[in-house]
C-alpha cells in the first residue's frame, strides 16, 4: 500500500468526503481526489500541510506504512500489557 492508498485509508478513517478533507487541508475541490484516482504523486508540500492540519495522523504511518495510522494509538495496550507482566496476572483491572 503506498501513500496515496493510506491518505485515502485515513480520509474514510476520520468521516471525510473527499471535497471536506480537500477544503480542510486548503486544497482546490479535486485535486487531491483527482491525484488518488489517477494514483499520481502528492507534492511534498501537500504532505507537509495535510500533516500540520491533521496532527493525529502518524507521518511514519503515512509515508512509510510503519506502526499506526493515529498517533498514540496502540501505546495504551503496550503499558497495560507490561503492568500485567510485572504484577503476574494477565488482566488488568
Amino acid at each position: 500500500m503506498g501513500v496515496l492508498e493510506r491518505l485515502n485509508e485515513y480520509i474514510a478513517y476520520k468521516g471525510y468526503t473527499m471535497k471536506a478533507f480537500e477544503e480542510s487541508v486548503g486544497m482546490s475541490n479535486g485535486a487531491l481526489g483527482t491525484t488518488i484516482k489517477n494514483g499520481l504523486g502528492v507534492r511534498s508540500d501537500k504532505l507537509e500541510n495535510i500533516l500540520s492540519v491533521h496532527p493525529d495522523l502518524s507521518a511514519e504511518w503515512l509515508l512509510r506504512g510503519v506502526g499506526s495510522m493515529i498517533k498514540g494509538e496502540g501505546k495504551l495496550s503496550e503499558l497495560e500489557s507490561r503492568i500485567a507482566q510485572m504484577s503476574g496476572s494477565k488482566e488488568i483491572i
